[in-house]
């Protein structure tokens, strides 16, 4: 399920519920899911973008080096 939800999140769907990920649950289950997707998917993207900016200054470093 959590899979699922993360691909939508990802696709930046509005996941507004996820009962048909599963099993019927309780509002507070699935909000529960949801936000746990969210901010799974917000960790991976500021990840990566921390990833690009090191990649950007360590090839400015190089760059500017080698002048």
């Amino acid at each position: 399920m959590k899979e699922l939800c993360m691909l939508f999140v990802s696709l930046e769907m509005d996941v507004v519920d996820a009962n048909v990920f599963q099993e019927p649950q309780t509002p507070e289950q699935v909000k529960a899911i949801i936000d746990e997707c969210k901010n799974e998917y917000q960790t991976l993207q500021d990840k990566k973008r921390l990833v690009l900016e090191k990649q950007k200054e360590s090839e400015n470093k190089i760059y500017y080096s080698s002048e």
